[in-house]
């Protein structure tokens, strides 16, 4: 894993082009300095994420904004609760 000690991944399936939410989640995961992450759409109604970082901290927080990125693109209300 490149000396990563964590991977996550995420799925978003939805009835719509998911291709906007690609970009969208980019610039979301572009900001995390000690991560190595991507998104894309292999599908049109499906976005693949793909996360390597050191802590699981860092992990969780990732995956909780690309949560709440998926969630607002989708018009869902926000989680009840963050994943941790």
């Amino acid at each position: 894993m490149g000396g990563y000690s964590y991977m996550g991944a995420a799925y978003v399936l939805a009835p719509r082009n998911l291709e906007p939410l690609a970009e969208e989640l980019h610039e979301v995961l572009s900001r995390g300095l000690s991560t190595l992450a991507s998104a894309s759409v292999p599908s049109p109604r499906l976005c693949v994420i793909r996360i390597l970082v050191h802590d699981a901290a860092t992990l969780y927080r990732t995956l909780n904004a690309c949560r709440l990125t998926a969630r607002a693109y989708l018009d869902l209300w926000p989680a009840a609760r963050e994943v941790w």
